[in-house]
């Protein structure tokens, strides 16, 4: 994990500022940039080697942690020289991930680990609610609106949960936000630049 940004402060910022800019494209990545202040963190799902320290480099230089989508990243290979290359060379706060497997990987190395869930049916829930072994430092639940899992999850787990997908506006996000989640995730720009009033 990068030097600058400690676990601890991390989820801090995360649970107070609640928005995460999830980059997908380079025409948001200069909007990240003008709104870093305003934002608890930015997801980069996009980028290959050879570009993806850089836009990391640039975010963070703002003051803004980023985690990696460490599947979206192009020609890295999710074994422990990727995972080394991330930690070592790209030095985001952390990487997101849907493979369990990884989670412990990536925390050996010093990266903070989101893992990423597709609630798509009772079984998930259920393996999401036991979790015991390769323990992210949060997990993120897609998509959005699925509060009342949200809700129960948040009341019966101790590790921080978050929220992503199919988030149309700040209404939207306060839902989420009131279920319980710490922050939402998202690609919509416009979400990025307005206030959520949490009533």
């Amino acid at each position: 994990m990068n030097k600058d940004f400690k676990k601890l402060q991390v989820v801090e910022r995360i649970n107070k500022k609640n928005k995460i800019a999830a980059i997908k494209c380079m025409k948001d990545f200069d909007i990240v940039l003008d709104y870093a202040n305003d934002l608890a963190a930015a997801f980069l799902i996009m980028g290959n080697i050879s570009n993806i320290k850089r836009y990391v480099d640039a975010i963070q230089s703002k003051g803004l942690p980023v985690f990696v989508h460490i599947e979206k990243i192009g020609g890295l290979a999710l074994n422990n020289e990727g995972i080394e290359f991330i930690s070592s060379i790209v030095k985001p706060v952390g990487i997101i991930t849907t493979k369990p497997n990884l989670i412990k990987k990536a925390q050996t190395h010093g990266l903070m680990v989101i893992q990423r869930v597709f609630m798509i049916d009772t079984e998930v829930f259920e393996n999401t609610l036991n979790l015991k072994e390769n323990r992210p430092d949060i997990i993120e639940i897609m998509p959005s609106p699925l509060y009342h899992i949200i809700s129960e999850l948040t009341s019966k787990m101790e590790v921080p949960i978050i929220t992503g997908g199919l988030i149309h506006s700040t209404d939207d996000m306060r839902r989420s936000l009131n279920a319980g989640a710490i922050a939402v995730s998202t690609s919509n720009n416009k979400v990025w630049r307005e206030n959520v009033n949490l009533n």
